[in-house]
This record gives structure tokens, sequence and C-alpha cells, in this order.
């Protein structure tokens, strides 16, 4: 289902865009983007794609002021024939460094799936505000997102995702990262269990011209709970080309 994630915070991960010219100056403005091809796409510990793989691209806009726009999307599969094939995301936001060092990230995205039956109602909005800083090589960010209508239903319900990484860069340009996620709010006060948590840890590194990452994503036994094989532990492989 869609209620599963997307890892880092736009600021400190960078946001995945698709195939644009990354790094194409217009005036004020700069255009990016890239694809990529997963093993799994795993949104907040949970698969989007049946555990099978995904591709993935988008474009980002940002501006000189700090602000950016842009588009993202995947390919799912929540082996329902009357849900979407499709995830796409538009967001904007503005994003702000101070002097001292620390960045913060503020905005909004919409998820959209096209194609699926409208009775489902899976669209929905989230908001979100970020805070990284960077210093000697270790990265550390945290981030809050929410929805105040998870469920797009007419009864609505809210959700909430709270999470912190750590980045450290290692010898030849290897970079480790480790994730820990909290998700809660009103959809999951229904639901037995009502939160869960999900965690990963990876390294990544540019080969070739191409980004390669490699890591472990897994949830504890709520999560296991409410998205069985769906949330089990696994290995994902990602590679993404940018533009």
């Amino acid at each position: 289902m869609r209620h599963y994630t997307k890892g880092l915070f736009l600021l400190l991960a960078g946001l995945s865009s698709t195939p644009a010219l990354a790094g194409t100056k217009v005036g004020d403005f700069d255009i990016g983007g890239n694809m990529s091809l997963a093993s799994d796409y795993v949104w907040r510990g949970v698969s989007q794609s049946a555990r099978g793989p995904a591709v993935q691209g988008g474009i980002t806009v940002n501006h000189s002021t700090g602000l950016y726009a842009g588009v993202w999307g995947s390919s799912i599969d929540f082996e329902n024939p009357m849900t979407a094939s499709l995830e796409m995301d538009l967001f904007a936001g503005i994003a702000y460094e101070f002097p001292v060092g620390v960045k913060v990230d503020a905005g909004f995205i919409h998820y959209d799936y096209p194609g699926a039956d409208n009775l489902l109602e899976l669209d929905f909005e989230e908001y979100y505000l970020g805070l990284s800083y960077k210093t000697h090589g270790i990265g550390m960010s945290a981030k809050y997102s929410f929805s105040p209508d998870y469920t797009s239903s007419v009864t609505s319900q809210s959700a909430y995702y709270i999470e912190g990484a750590l980045t450290y860069d290692l010898p030849y340009e290897v970079v480790a990262a480790a994730h820990y996620g909290h998700t809660g709010g009103d959809f999951f006060d229904a639901l037995v269990p009502d939160n869960y948590e999900d965690y990963s840890f990876g390294v990544s590194k540019e080969i070739l011209g191409f980004g390669v990452d490699l890591s472990f994503y897994g949830t504890d036994k709520d999560g296991r709970t409410l998205y069985p094989r769906n949330a089990d532990d696994r290995v994902v492989l990602k590679v993404t080309k940018s533009f």
C-alpha cells in the first residue's frame, strides 16, 4: 500500500530526480535529474514493489533563493489489480544553510497514483521539516513529516514519520549511512500494533559515473506484523545515473 517511505530528507540525501540536465544553469535556476534501477523500492521499511525491482527517476529545479520544486516517479506493485503501477510525487520547498553550517529544509509532497481506482483514494499530501549538519566527514540529519489526511478519506486520519540519519565519509570516497524511523498517528491508532520502527544501514560510492548504493533494510516486529512479507529484512542494490 501507499503507506510506506523515502529515506533521508531532500537536503541531505539529494532528491531523486529524473533525466534532465543536472547541473544545467538557466539564469538563477539549476535543473538536475537522475534515473535509477533498484532491486526493490523500500519506503519506510516496507516494499512498494512487491519485493521486486523498480525503475525510478525525477527532475528537480532549484532557484538561487533556496526554493525548489520537482517531480519524482517510481514503478510500484501493491499486488492488487485495482491499484496503480506508478507512483508520481510532486514536491516543492525551500532549503537554507545558516552561516554555522546547519541546513534547514521545509516543504510538501503530493503522492499521486495514476490509474488507481478512485474508491481506494490513495493520493495524499505530506508536509516536512528537516535539519542537517556535516562536519569532519560526519553528516547528521533529522526530519519530521506529517500528513493531515493520510487516508484521503471522508473522516480524515493523520499520520506522522520521525526519522534520523548519520553518514560517514570512508576512504576511497565510500560513504556509510545509517537511518532510523518511527511511524505513527491517528491512522495507525486503529491498527494493532498502532506504530512501528524501521532502520537501514548501507554504503554508497560512485563507480564509472554511476552512483551505487548497497543497503540493508528492516523493521521491528510491529512493522512485520502490519506489513508481513513486504516488511521482511532485505538487502537492496540501487544504481543511479545523474544528468
